[in-house]
């Protein structure tokens, strides 16, 4: 690991992506924006880890943050508020300046609001940490005032406005993102150090591997699903038995209401019946689909006799028991 403390090692590191490199510039946080001397700028440090991690060969990520924004705030001072929001909005414009929308997502955001706004009295034109009302402005202008509260506080607080979001990249999509994320773990296991556009490539071919996989598997499941339905089963079965019992018979010399709608197509497919047995032909059987121990058939039967016909009773092969329930007569036959 490189270690530097100071203006003087930083300025000497090996931006080479090797070694980690920890920067410990104060003994604790960064001095203000408009308070530091010496020491490196955020701009500076974001260039400096853009450089040094842009040569892995990988990839990276990196998160840069501005926390001296919100101590400014707590602290009421907007002066201190405002220059460091301007340090944080530099280091964002170095981000975007050495690296490329086409391989880099680039997201500037924060983590909560705070309560110091403008209060909209003071006219278009005023600066932001200027004077309002009766307010000396010699006391105003200076880096050290504390901005006026309606209920003074020890710390500001912070507030409930929604944050913003904001999302730099041309060609980015979420199957993109993840194809770095994952590109990179790859990477990281197996030891290789090529360019990372490499690892989008391929986890990108894998990934339509993988849709196309899943959509293939998906028909199938709906296939089988469709094979098993009641409703299906039974519009397959009714096909088999068409083609399985189908027959060719002489039309009976009188000719019924039947077959005469046979002639004009209307029953185009009564010479495709189910069953013929005695006097009786069985043209069309169908029920609907159910899940209960019972189920209602219903079957058009022609009589192709001279002769009437009662109907008692009846018996089923694929079930326990059948009983006729009812039965309606179709233009009087």
């Amino acid at each position: 690991m490189i270690y530097s403390w100071n203006n003087t090692d930083f300025a000497g590191l090996t931006l080479d992506g090797g070694r980690p490199i920890l920067g410990l510039y104060e003994s604790s946080h960064m001095k203000y924006e408009h308070d530091h001397t010496g020491d490196p700028s955020l701009a500076e440090i974001t260039g400096t880890a853009i450089t040094h991690l842009s040569n892995n060969g990988i990839g990276y990520y990196l998160m840069v943050e501005a926390g001296r924004v919100d101590h400014a705030n707590h602290a009421g001072n907007a002066h201190r508020t405002v220059t460091d929001v301007e340090a944080f909005a530099q280091a964002v414009a170095k981000a975007v300046e050495m690296t490329s929308a086409e391989d880099t997502l680039t997201i500037v955001t924060a983590d909560h609001e705070h309560a110091i706004a403008f209060n909209g009295y003071c006219g278009r034109g005023s600066s932001i940490t200027g004077v309002c009302y009766d307010v000396d402005p010699q006391d105003a202008m200076d880096p050290d005032y504390v901005q006026q509260a309606l209920i003074p506080k020890s710390s500001e607080t912070h507030s409930g406005e929604d944050v913003a979001n904001y999302a730099l990249a041309s060609k980015y999509t979420r199957n993109n993102v993840m194809a770095v994320f994952l590109g990179t773990v790859l990477a990281r296991l197996f030891g290789l150090t090529g360019d990372v556009r490499q690892a989008m490539s391929l986890m990108a071919t894998l990934s339509q591997v993988l849709v196309a996989a899943g959509v293939l598997a998906g028909l199938l499941v709906v296939g089988a699903l469709l094979a098993l339905h009641p409703i299906y089963a039974l519009a397959s079965d009714r096909a088999h038995g068409d083609a399985s019992k189908a027959e060719t018979h002489e039309p009976h010399p009188q000719k019924g209401a039947h077959e005469q709608d046979h002639e004009d197509g209307v029953h185009a497919a009564h010479d495709r019946h189910l069953a013929e047995g005695g006097h009786l032909r069985a043209l069309h059987a169908w029920t609907q689909a159910t899940k209960g121990k019972t189920a209602l058939v219903f079957v058009e039967i022609e009589n192709i006799g001279d002769s009437e016909l009662v109907l008692e009773g009846a018996t089923a092969p694929f079930a326990a028991g059948a009983e006729l329930v009812a039965f309606s007569l179709v233009d009087g036959e």
